[in-house]
């Protein structure tokens, strides 16, 4: 552990290094301007339970990633697979970061500034064990999944300040069920107008959404069953279809994915055909290009990223007969699209991440591996900017 500390204390002291093309001295006020930072690099967070930590692999003037660096995030990880998508949120103007820490119940806002990250704060989740984040505009609302008796799955909502920083929204908190059932959440994302919030709920194979009121509260909660089982991550497209994956309990060779239409003014969601198959095991992670035409998910028990095309009217069809767009490392869970160019894989039990390049029909074409996650329990979440 000592040893595994002093490489990492380096690593954070070699962040200038990595950084020196584009940094330069950073002011200390709420300015943006006086702080800013125009450098790239793929986020995830180590999930370690003795410090959490943000992983920062800087990209290159030509996309390679150079090797991590580690930043701690002032909270605690499980060292536990948390079964979720979203643990790290970026904002629209890419100055800020927000991560969850679930062995210590908060969430910490990372400025991105000349120098690197910077955490600005770390507040309390509202709940216990937060796994997945959604930001829009100046609302936040965050994914706490339990864990104990009479520790209910919920919500929580946060209001973001023009400095980053977030503030509890009184009234904002509610469960995912009765009873504190465990329904086993996976992700939360706003609706394309904002106007709801959908939670897939692995557990029971259902799929929630809270309606909001006009000042981003939560007001009437529908539960709508999933097309196949095991729903696990989603995101909705540029057209605004709303793609999920299936793991259907991690059978082999069983998983699908499924996509929606999710109807605002009553607050449902209408299914736009039968699962779709990727032929591979444990689909659990989406990720929809920028252009909403191709649709990713990783197969975690197959070590495989399956690939579709997305039809005008959300039909799915696999982009490759067998399931396999590409050949990942070993467990791949999270992804980012970078643009419609780019898809970014975590592999997590072999600590890399995988950089492809996405062709014409949805081909992917290897770009890099860059590992140094090596010897990390659990990571989780993927941002890149």
């Amino acid at each position: 552990m000592q040893l595994q500390q002093r490489i990492r204390g380096w690593q954070v002291g070699m962040m200038a290094v990595l950084l020196a093309a584009v940094t330069v001295s950073v002011g200390h006020g709420d300015n943006p301007n006086e702080w800013r930072g125009a450098w790239n690099a793929v986020f995830t967070l180590t999930n370690d339970p003795d410090g959490n930590e943000l992983a920062m692999f800087p990209l290159d003037n030509k996309g390679q990633m150079k090797p991590p660096v580690f930043i701690p995030t002032g909270g605690d990880g499980t060292g536990n697979s948390l079964g979720n998508q979203s643990a790290l949120v970026m904002s629209k103007d890419t100055d800020y970061l927000y991560a969850v820490n679930p062995g210590s119940n908060t969430i910490s806002v990372f400025r991105l500034t000349r120098q690197g990250p910077q955490v600005i704060q770390t507040v309390y989740s509202g709940g216990t064990r937060p796994i997945s984040i959604v930001l829009r505009g100046e609302l936040l609302y965050v994914l706490n999944a339990g864990g104990g008796v009479d520790d209910a799955d919920s919500i929580a909502g946060f209001t973001v300040r023009e400095n980053g920083r977030l503030r509890a929204l009184p009234g904002s908190i509610r469960p995912l069920a009765k009873d504190d059932v465990d329904t086993g959440p996976a992700q939360i994302a706003f609706s394309p107008s904002g106007d709801a919030l959908i939670v897939t709920l692995k557990a029971t194979n259902k799929i929630a959404a809270y309606a909001l009121n006009r000042r981003g509260i939560p007001v009437d909660l529908a539960i709508e069953p999933s097309v196949g089982t095991t729903p696990f991550g989603f995101e909705f497209s540029r057209d605004g279809f709303l793609i999920v994956s299936e793991a259907f309990g991690g059978a082999a060779g069983a998983s699908a994915v499924s996509s929606y239409w999710f109807d605002d003014d009553a607050g449902t969601l209408e299914p736009l055909g039968k699962s779709v198959p990727t032929t591979q095991t444990a689909a659990c992670w989406i990720a929809v290009t920028e252009n909403g035409a191709l649709a990713y998910t990783t197969n975690t028990g197959s070590n495989t990223v399956t690939g579709y095309s997305v039809g005008k009217k959300g039909k799915l069809t696999r982009v490759t007969d067998n399931g396999i767009a590409a050949q990942t490392g070993a467990a791949p869970t999270d992804m980012t699209v970078r643009g419609s160019n780019v898809l970014f894989v975590l592999n997590r039990n072999d600590g890399s991440v995988g950089s492809y390049s996405i062709k014409n029909g949805g081909a992917l074409a290897p770009i890099q591996v860059a590992g140094g996650l090596d010897g990390l329990l659990r990571p989780t979440g993927l941002v890149v900017r």
